[in-house]
């Protein structure tokens, strides 16, 4: 369906200063701990949402890299915040937004963390606060 259309990906450099900038805010030290889950994160996040219309598809992917960044955990520090800038740079560079209160946010964020979300909730979720720019 959307097979000519290129889609902009945060790239591995650009994923790693989000997780500087985040640190630094917050005092922490940045650390990479896993670049090659890093790596697997962007190379799979590129095969998401294959075969349906493209904004569902542009949806799926922000979930899956908001997912995949917090659960798996590449960065010593800030993974959370890292996953949901990225995740907001995705859809901007794409021709979206993100609109979500900070509590939900934290609220799905906490809940990737301790398994109580899964990749699923997380696109549902996503599906009703993403709007087009």
């Amino acid at each position: 369906m959307h097979g000519y259309v290129r889609l902009k990906y945060p790239t591995f450099e650009a994923i790693v200063e989000f997780n500087k900038t985040e640190c630094k805010r917050t005092g922490e030290e940045h650390v990479l701990e896993d670049r090659v889950r890093l790596r697997r994160i962007l190379r799979d996040v590129k095969g998401v949402g294959k075969g349906i219309p493209l904004e569902e598809a542009i949806i799926k992917k922000a979930a899956y890299l908001l997912f995949s960044i917090t659960s798996t955990q590449p960065f010593h520090e800030g993974n959370k915040r890292t996953a949901y800038v990225t995740a907001k740079a995705f859809l901007k560079f794409n021709g979206f937004e993100m609109e979500a209160p900070k509590a939900e946010l934290f609220d799905i964020l906490e809940g990737i963390i301790f398994t109580r979300v899964t990749l699923n909730r997380v696109e549902e979720w996503l599906m009703g606060r993403v709007i087009r720019r």
